[in-house]
């Protein structure tokens, strides 16, 4: 009983500090001042966030929703242009860490796509 009673500790811290995770994502708040803010230890929200990014996801979050990221990308003076041909064609998807969905159809600029593949592994 008490390895049940173990278990669903764990499982409630880890869905606790997921929770964190999560909210500072939605916050638009640094690490820094989210930890601040709620009086959390930077070092073990760091940890945190490692340990779950590695650990596969035990359900899915409850009210889980998609969060938009403003990405920075410079202008490219000669972008080079690759086309995806007509309507037709497979749209270009890309998973990034299994967080992040982007589906391309038409026309892209290579070079930044790059820039926004560089920019989600950073926040993955």
């Amino acid at each position: 009983m008490a390895n049940g009673q173990d278990s669903q500790q764990a499982l409630a811290k880890q869905e606790r500090w997921q929770g964190h995770i999560d909210a500072q994502r939605r916050s638009g708040l640094s690490i820094g001042r989210y930890c601040h803010k709620h009086s959390l230890a930077q070092s073990t929200f760091e940890y945190w966030r490692r340990k779950l990014a590695v650990l596969p996801s035990v359900s899915p979050p409850v009210h889980a929703s998609p969060v938009i990221v403003p990405v920075p990308i410079q202008a490219l003076q000669h972008a080079e242009t690759m086309t995806v041909p007509g309507p037709s064609a497979a749209p270009l998807r890309l998973v990034v860490a299994e967080r992040f969905r982007i589906e391309i159809d038409g026309d892209f600029s290579t070079p930044v796509l790059e820039k926004l593949v560089v920019a989600l592994e950073r926040l993955a």
